[in-house]
């Protein structure tokens, strides 16, 4: 390696390993004027192409899936904390080279995601699975097994006053209906004149 200072040839004259084995830290010294620095020696990864649904393809980008990740994690602590965890997951993948489908990579994503937090979960699934309506996120929701489902497609869809059933009896007022006649009351309607109060 060339010496930064003086452009001569250097030498090695320790070697270690860092990052838990990832790379070697090796100390130089140039031959001429004497100078020492430190370089980092590691393997070159090899660059994953993403196919995408409508048969693009393109070179893998991990910002783009972290981005994706933090918009679903957006002030949700518990799912902020697992987002390296999972980009890391996808970078391993990614590294081994090759291709990667985004449905792969989504389904990696979800999969870190619906451990961490269900909401994160339902904000990721709704973009990658293209879920466009209530009744679809409702069927991820079953699809989860939770039983605080109706919560939780209110804390996503931001609905102040969603209409859940337990609100639908809130608002019932018993003033708006009208009590169901009984047999005799209806025989007695019936008599010319006759006037029925409930």
């Amino acid at each position: 390696m060339i010496c930064p200072l003086c452009d001569n040839r250097s030498r090695v004259v320790e070697s270690r390993p860092a990052e838990d084995g990832a790379a070697v830290r090796r100390r130089r010294e140039c031959g001429s004027c004497g100078h020492r620095f430190t370089s980092f020696e590691r393997v070159a990864p090899s660059i994953a192409i993403v196919s995408k649904r409508d048969g693009r393809r393109q070179e893998f980008d991990p910002d783009k899936v972290r981005a994706g990740l933090q918009r679903a994690a957006h002030k949700l602590p518990a799912a902020e904390a697992a987002l390296e965890a999972i980009c890391r997951t996808i970078d391993l993948e990614a590294a081994a080279g090759g291709e990667l489908s985004t449905q792969r990579i989504g389904e990696l994503c979800l999969g870190g995601l619906r451990e961490a937090d269900t909401v994160a979960y339902l904000r990721f699934a709704t973009v990658h699975k293209q879920l466009t309506g209530t009744e679809e996120i409702r069927a991820e929701l079953r699809e989860l097994d939770l039983e605080t489902a109706e919560p939780m497609l209110v804390e996503l869809v931001g609905g102040d006053g969603w209409p859940t059933e337990a609100a639908n009896q809130e608002n019932f007022d018993a003033d708006d209906v009208r009590a169901e006649p009984t047999d005799e009351q209806d025989l007695e309607a019936n008599e010319p004149g006759r006037e029925i109060h409930a």
